[in-house]
């Protein structure tokens, strides 16, 4: 039986016991986390987000 992995930023109810969620850690994740199972939260570093911000600012102006 093989296995199928899920990266997503917005998860949804609709996974099937062979999927495992990798989804950011955050408060409304973690609730919905709680109510599933084969979900692994990841923390996202300070400055990766830092930078995403600068960038997309960035090309907001240009």
């Amino acid at each position: 039986m093989s296995k199928t992995a899920l990266i997503t930023m917005q998860p949804t109810d609709q996974t099937t016991g062979t999927t495992i969620i990798y989804a950011p850690d955050n408060a409304a994740n973690r609730v919905w986390a709680a109510k599933q199972s084969n979900v692994q939260l990841i923390s996202i570093p300070g400055y990766v987000r830092f930078g995403d911000h600068i960038v997309n600012f960035s090309l907001k102006k240009l």
